[in-house]
């Protein structure tokens, strides 16, 4: 634990060990707005309403995705993360929510303790995701909520020549070269992803994407997954 505290300490929110964050709260809105988009999506799919169901979010940085849960209606709304930079900007950006330091691979709630477990773009930063994986179904009594990178269109994007994604980047406002963040360290193509998923027993319910676009051409992919107990 204290190594991975170090690891993701308030250096890594600003930038640092190749993050993209430079300043986590100036992209609080954006991940406050695209969180409440998954969750309209997952909502009006599994046609739940919020307020039956408890949520965890793990890996929950600076509390925003919490802050979209709470307002979509969720039941109880607890937010965990192994920075304890991270959860004491949370508690003190929203102090009417639940926050832990916690380990994704350890977490320190009892068995069903949850209805829906939430992370996003956690899984790739596990030495071995299968762990996390395992304490997700242990915790989750019906559903887990996943979004990862796409693998392939980050490698697609850094093969192009220079130029290109210079002209790119201005376009769209990205960097010259996608992810440079060295503790992803677990990053896998959307196939493997979805064969893991399946072998801890959860079953893959829809994999979306939150734009416009089809989903193996987003920056992201979405899961809707159920728990097999």
């Amino acid at each position: 634990m204290v190594e991975a505290t170090k690891e993701f300490d308030e250096n890594y929110f600003k930038g640092g060990k190749g993050s993209s964050y430079k300043n986590y709260h100036e992209i609080g809105n954006d991940v406050y707005n695209i969180t409440i988009k998954f969750l309209k999506k997952f909502i009006n799919f599994e046609k739940i309403t919020p307020s039956d169901y408890d949520i965890l979010v793990v890996g929950c940085a600076y509390g925003y995705e919490c802050k979209a849960c709470k307002d979509m209606g969720f039941k109880r709304v607890v937010g965990v993360d192994i920075s304890e930079h991270a959860i004491a900007e949370a508690k003190r950006t929203f102090s009417d929510i639940e926050f832990y330091v916690g380990d994704a691979c350890n977490l320190n709630f009892k068995d069903n303790e949850f209805d829906i477990i939430m992370a996003n773009n956690l899984l790739e930063h596990l030495l071995d995701p299968r762990v996390a994986l395992k304490e997700f179904h242990r915790v989750s009594r019906k559903y887990v909520l996943l979004r990862q990178d796409n693998v392939f269109m980050i490698e697609m994007f850094n093969r192009l020549p220079i130029f290109l994604r210079k002209i790119i980047s201005r376009l769209n406002n990205l960097p010259t070269e996608l992810d440079t963040d060295l503790t992803h360290i677990s990053q896998l193509p959307m196939y493997k992803w979805i064969q893991l998923f399946k072998y801890h027993n959860f079953q893959v319910k829809k994999v979306f994407s939150i734009t416009k676009f089809p989903v193996l051409l987003t920056g992201h992919h979405h899961y809707i997954l159920e728990v097999i107990k």
